[in-house]
């Protein structure tokens, strides 16, 4: 599915005769993942503990050096129980993705912008898995795909905008066929092979 907005973001980062094939964008809002069953509790036993700590600390009337030495740990634990899922969600608001016929692109629309993209003919990885509602995510990278804190597309420190992947999109199936097709035809174009069941890793 193409849209003009998305076309629009896109179009300054096109090669010479590069074509879009589809565009679309990553779920939007606040967005939970398998490791938040893990990091959820984690999150709030240190923020609460930081809380504590540094309200004892202050009650105590502790020297100033001592007061500040806990505020780091207290910041930290306010963005892994919060702040990170705003962070992610207003990330998110920037992205674009794109398949064109010669590349796969992460775009991040300014301000502060910036794009990853893969050669379509040179994927590391190709694989998706498909979520809730019809969605989906595909992956580019060796590291998203085997990691298991960042097969959702982004760790605790980091937002989905650092990820190397198609977080969350509508009919990730369909879009998935289209890069193997692509890719196949790349392939023939530049090597004469045939399709074969051996073109990617994973």
């Amino acid at each position: 599915m193409l849209g003009d907005a998305n076309e629009t973001a896109l179009r300054p980062y096109l090669l010479p005769g590069e074509r879009l094939l589809w565009t679309g964008v990553p779920a939007q809002g606040v967005r939970f993942s398998r490791q938040d069953i893990v990091l959820i509790p984690f999150s709030l036993f240190w923020a609460g503990f930081a809380l504590f700590w540094n309200v004892s600390v202050w009650r105590a009337g502790a020297p100033l050096d001592f007061t500040l030495f806990g505020l780091p740990f207290l910041a930290a634990g306010l963005y892994i129980t919060v702040g990170r899922f705003a962070v992610d969600a207003l990330l998110r608001r920037r992205l674009v993705y794109a398949v064109t016929s010669r590349r796969v692109l992460m775009l991040r629309r300014p301000p502060l912008a910036s794009l990853k993209s893969f050669e379509i003919g040179y994927l590391p990885v190709l694989e998706f898995d498909e979520q809730r509602g019809g969605r989906g995510t595909i992956r580019f990278d060796i590291e998203e795909a085997t990691n298991p804190w960042t097969n959702r597309g982004y760790n605790p420190w980091r937002p989905s905008s650092a990820a190397r992947c198609f977080e969350g999109i509508a009919e990730p199936r369909r879009v998935y066929d289209l890069i193997v097709h692509e890719t196949e035809r790349w392939r023939r174009e530049q090597y004469g092979e045939a399709p074969s069941a051996r073109s990617f890793i994973g």
